[in-house]
């Protein structure tokens, strides 16, 4: 299934960029590719079409427990992303990380092969899911943060799209509109277009769907659904509901990666060289978070006075990093020396030496 069954191309290059492991990307490839393969035999071609008949050749949840939202007859629902164009995400996600995984063992042919694969995907999805507008076919938050994430939106449609998709968060109310495989890409995506204060409302606020009403409800773990107790207090139907299960706190990685703002660089794996860039939200502060990696404990915290940050970070002996900051965060002085701030939107820029580094800037937006 889509999503499900991509774990075996995702979860060998999160161990290889988080601790090195060069051999399990090298174990999994051949895997990798058979599963490229099938999908692409789906549907023989780079858009993918499942069956919808539960177990049938190919079939997918698609982006499983999607809010629907409105009640009937008051209310129209929220629109939802198509199994075929998140499937055809998915490949082109797969193929993608299949062509690098390639590349990291030195497999040149296989790569060349998903890089072809990959822009043969790219192109199907274009013409089949994007109209002329940049508007989307599905028009629904999924669709748009998982395509604008991996880079499927053809750069001239980039702006109308982001704007269609900050369309589909207004129609929901501000709340979230994904399911199982575009929550992990929604907030990210809203920072890849520029919008950090749209992510940061879209995280803290506390009605379903929404990760704080879980934790206003009183969750210390993770639902399986976003009504999996209602806001009259009624549980869903035990047979479907989990209160311990993964998919939606992949917001975690945003937290540690964005928010905390420390994250392993693919080209030196095993935070070897760890990126630091923060995201300041006020209502978030004080933070902390630290990460015991291969190369030693990773710490960042920052703290919010007014509009001026405080962000001190460790790298570890085994490692060297990078600060970048947003070029909305200026005055920028890194270990008592002013920072440089460059122009237009470009991000200040500072090598870390291993040690404890304080930054202080100010919150200009």
């Amino acid at each position: 299934s889509t999503g499900w069954g991509d774990a075996i191309c995702v979860i060998p290059l999160v161990l290889h960029d988080h601790d090195a492991h060069r051999d399990i990307v090298a174990e999994a490839l051949p895997a990798m590719e058979k599963w490229n393969d099938f999908v692409w035999s789906i549907s023989n071609g780079p858009v993918v079409r499942p069956p919808k008949e539960w177990g049938a050749r190919g079939f997918t949840f698609g982006d499983w427990l999607q809010p629907v939202g409105g009640k009937w007859p008051l209310e129209k629902p929220f629109r939802t992303i198509g199994d075929d164009a998140s499937a055809t995400i998915y490949l082109y996600i797969s193929t993608t990380m299949t062509a690098r995984a390639a590349r990291i063992v030195g497999d040149t042919a296989l790569a060349k092969r998903m890089d072809d694969r990959a822009i043969a995907v790219r192109a199907a999805f274009v013409d089949e899911f994007v109209t002329p507008s940049g508007r989307l076919l599905y028009d629904d938050q999924t669709s748009y943060a998982l395509a604008i994430l991996h880079g499927l939106i053809p750069p001239d449609l980039l702006p109308a799209a982001s704007a269609f998709f900050k369309a589909t968060i207004a129609r929901s109310d501000g709340r979230i509109g994904t399911g199982f495989i575009g929550t992990p890409a929604l907030l990210p995506a809203l920072l890849k277009i520029g919008e950090p204060s749209l992510a940061a409302a879209v995280f803290l606020q506390e009605k379903i769907p929404g990760w704080l009403y879980q934790v206003k409800t009183g969750a210390t773990t993770i639902w399986e659904r976003w009504d999996a107790i209602g806001e009259d207090g009624k549980a869903f139907d035990p047979q479907m509901n989990s209160y311990n299960h993964y998919a939606y706190g992949a917001v975690c990685q945003w937290l540690f990666e964005a928010v905390a703002g420390f994250r392993p660089d693919p080209e030196a794996p095993g935070f070897a060289h760890i990126i630091f860039e923060p995201l300041i939200i006020p209502q978030l502060s004080p933070v902390k978070a630290h990460h015991d990696s291969r190369a030693g404990r990773i710490e960042a915290n920052w703290v919010l006075d007014g509009n001026t940050a405080t962000y001190t970070v460790t790298v570890p002996s085994g490692a060297r990093g990078t600060l970048l900051l947003s070029p909305y965060y200026t005055n920028a002085v890194v270990d008592g020396k002013p920072l440089a701030s460059p122009a237009g939107k470009e991000k200040a820029r500072s090598l870390l030496a291993p040690g404890v580094h304080t930054i202080t800037f100010r919150i200009s937006r």
